[in-house]
């Protein structure tokens, strides 16, 4: 099947009909990806979502939003793809296959999630590759499983590349608390509004993270869902 691709309006036009849909049993959704970064054209939607569950918070489990794209599943207005807890992929039948991915995360990785699944993807290396290996984050810092560590805090394993993965951390020790978007990126080098991300701007005056308290708790961040559509999810735009 050939890529399907949207003008901007169209795409925007869907990504708030499925925001829409899915916010009822969502404790927060935004879109991301190219329709975020204003692209003349678009690939597929792109959404970071909390779910809502029933009972106390959990990462495991099915959620109110799994109940959700089960019953669109079930009314042929989605088919279902890959993905496990933490990403899924649908496709619209309506739309010759139009791909749509959802990010599923807890609210203390939202910030990490949205700005690298915002991308563009050059951005995103750099925002999780540190300075001294040519990318964008804080040389004292380390990206692991969407949250932000101190790599003083990594006990075992090499910290010798920027693609590093798997370390272990100080059971002891926290990470640093990135809630929103600007917190994290005032760690890789500056907020920078999603249309102008690119891997080649210049790295804004450090963000001292260990003395100043969040900068979400006072500047709020751009980018968020347009007001919600009456339109259901897999009509043509």
């Amino acid at each position: 099947m050939s890529k399907v691709t949207l003008s901007l309006s169209q795409a925007e036009s869907l990504a708030e009909r499925v925001a829409d849909e899915l916010r009822p049993v969502c404790e927060r959704i935004e879109v991301a990806g190219s329709i975020r970064r204003q692209c003349a054209t678009v690939g597929d939607l792109e959404l970071v979502v909390i779910p809502k569950r029933r009972g106390l918070w959990s990462d495991h489990g099915e959620s109110l939003l799994d109940e959700k794209l089960n019953s669109l599943v079930r009314y042929g207005r989605l088919i279902k793809g890959k993905g496990g807890e933490r990403y899924k992929r649908f496709l619209f039948p309506a739309m010759d296959g139009l791909q749509l991915d959802l990010y599923i995360v807890t609210p203390e990785r939202w910030g990490v999630v949205l700005a690298l699944r915002t991308g563009p993807a050059e951005f995103s290396r750099a925002l999780v590759t540190r300075r001294q290996f040519g990318g964008r984050l804080d040389d004292e810092l380390i990206i692991h499983d969407g949250r932000v560590w101190l790599i003083e805090h990594v006990i075992t394993g090499m910290i010798d590349s920027s693609d590093y993965r798997g370390p272990f951390f100080n059971s002891s020790r926290e990470p640093l608390e990135t809630p929103e978007e600007l917190d994290f990126l005032h760690l890789s080098g500056g907020w920078y509004d999603p249309v102008e991300r690119a891997c080649d701007l210049p790295i804004q005056d450090s963000f001292d993270w260990r003395e100043q308290p969040k900068l979400s708790r006072s500047i709020k961040t751009v980018g968020t869902v347009s007001p919600p559509c009456a339109d259901r999810i897999g009509s043509t735009p």
